[in-house]
């Protein structure tokens, strides 16, 4: 299945930090991954699905619990994801993120930017 728009205005992602007693917002603007938890002690990163399904994506980013994901932020607060978030149910997206940009997995040449 081919996500919606396949990217196609895609939003860079940046990074917003949410402590361990703050909320995660209801509906999860596209361009923006949260990071829950306290500095040093983060254990989430949630974002909106940027094929534009609106789904919530939930990673694991504690390194001792398996599979994780690792992230960082540069200065512009741009972040990268990795391994690759490879969703095998809903719009069955596969993508990386790499300083804020979405890299699509098996993306058709017509849709390459």
């Amino acid at each position: 299945m081919v996500p919606q728009d396949f990217g196609l205005n895609c939003p860079e992602y940046t990074m917003q930090r949410i402590d361990d007693y703050g909320d995660l917002p209801e509906t999860l603007s596209r361009g923006v991954v949260f990071i829950i938890g306290n500095r040093g002690n983060e254990w989430l990163a949630a974002l909106s699905c940027p094929c534009g399904c609106d789904s919530k994506l939930l990673l694991n980013i504690m390194d001792d619990v398996h599979p994780y994901w690792r992230w960082t932020v540069d200065k512009d607060q741009l972040i990268t994801l990795s391994p690759s978030v490879n969703r095998l149910t809903g719009c069955k997206s596969h993508f990386f993120l790499v300083k804020g940009r979405v890299d699509w997995c098996g993306r058709p040449l017509s849709f390459q930017q």
